[in-house]
């Protein structure tokens, strides 16, 4: 069995470039189907499974795509007759293009579900909004689009698939289509400005506000895409973790602020350069509270898990935000008890000393014990190695990039 000899309190130093974020791809992937004209070209492009997947289905709508992973370019022309297909839930956020440029999309139910979903529920009532007629067919939902008109949404609690697909509705709606509290999300901002340099007329106000006057026709355009923002951040973490010195390259300051201003409350040292952001971190962690806004970015097992590692380094009781699966694997390591409020856990530190040997049986469990060790000044052995793979197979390369003490053992 393969394990993982983890040299905990090592400081992480240098400097780290994250790829392109993937949201934003997908969502530029979308956008392409709206240009009758012309070649959609992205560079910065990940080959992650998700971008692959939706290139496949591209293509089975009629798309022609040319993708050089040599060089990260992805070439896109939707620019010939479609044929809509039935979508899946991981691939909702394609139905708003499909509706406005084939006047119909078919949703299948999420698997073992008589439901499409929250997302698939909220998206329907969006483009009903938007006049689109929506029928039920056994386990599938059909739009059809004969006329579509303008509406004013007030975005809540929305996923980014959902506001996608009705933003790219709105793009080809006659009349004016505004959507009011709009998240500060990289894959919203980059994928209106890709719109608009497509021919769109999306205005964006400082209030979180888009006005969409929809328009006839779009063209192809360049763009390059944004990097990935909660991969940065998820390494400044690191180095806040490791009291190390870390610069992530590509890392803007204006979709990471909730989690800077967390980590200079906890006496980190943040530096925001013209190439990225600089985290300088400290021996000493003073406990603090997570604000709402961190909450609401951390919902990634690996953000939760890290930002569970540098709980266990402050110095004394704070509280951290976690779900009940990564709280139940945590707690047989740490000294962590529940509070009066859900998904609110007390973690009392540093913790010095964790089990020299931490067996664990699922990826989630194997994250979290892998984010302790990194925190906790010991030897640490982790097995089976592979769990970590599973849920995560860039972060222990991009790691050891950073001078990460983890060797692989046999036994």
């Amino acid at each position: 069995m393969a394990k993982l000899k983890i040299v905990g309190g090592k400081p992480l130093r240098g400097s780290l470039a994250v790829g392109g974020d993937e949201q934003t791809v997908l969502a530029c992937q979308a956008a392409s189907l709206l240009a009758t004209r012309g070649t959609v070209i992205l560079d910065h492009v990940s080959s992650t499974p998700a971008i692959m997947a939706t290139n496949q289905c591209l293509m089975q709508l009629g798309a022609k795509l040319i993708f050089e992973p040599a060089t990260a370019t992805l070439k896109m022309d939707a620019g010939w007759h479609l044929t809509p297909l039935p979508l899946q839930v991981n691939n909702f956020f394609l139905a708003g293009a499909i509706l406005a440029r084939c006047r119909t999309v078919t949703l299948v139910n999420s698997p073992h579900e008589a439901q499409l979903g929250e997302a698939g529920t909220q998206l329907c009532e969006n483009l009903a909004a938007l006049g689109a007629q929506v029928q039920v067919e056994g386990d599938q939902t059909i739009l059809r689009a004969d006329y579509l008109t303008g509406h004013t949404f007030t975005v809540t609690d929305w996923s980014w698939q959902v506001i996608v697909a009705t933003l790219m509705v709105a793009t080809l709606t006659r009349g004016i289509t505004v959507f009011k509290a709009v998240p500060q999300l990289p894959v919203i901002n980059e994928v209106v400005a890709l719109l608009n340099k497509m021919g769109a007329k999306i205005h964006q106000t400082q209030a979180q506000t888009l006005r969409v006057q929809g328009v006839n026709t779009l063209h192809g355009a360049d763009w390059y895409v944004i990097d990935d923002q909660k991969r940065a951040g998820l390494y400044l973490l690191a180095a806040a973790v490791t009291a190390g010195d870390v610069v992530v390259l590509g890392a803007h300051a204006v979709y990471l602020r909730p989690l800077l201003h967390y980590l200079e409350a906890c006496g980190n040292t943040v530096v925001i350069q013209h190439n990225g952001i600089r985290l300088i971190g400290t021996q000493v962690l003073l406990p603090t509270e997570e604000p709402p806004a961190l909450r609401a970015m951390s919902r990634s097992t690996t953000w939760q898990a890290a930002l569970l590692a540098l709980h266990a380094r402050q110095l004394g009781t704070s509280l951290v935000t976690l779900p009940a699966t990564v709280a139940e694997k945590a707690m047989a390591w740490l000294p962590l008890t529940t509070s009066q409020e859900s998904q609110l856990y007390q973690v009392t530190g540093p913790v010095t000393q964790l089990p020299g040997q931490m067996a664990v049986a699922e990826p989630t469990e194997a994250l979290v014990a892998f984010w302790l060790a990194l925190a906790v000044k010991q030897n640490t052995w982790l097995a089976p190695a592979e769990l970590l793979g599973e849920v995560d197979g860039a972060l222990l390369d991009d790691l050891l990039a950073l001078g990460a003490e983890v060797t692989l053992e046999f036994t």
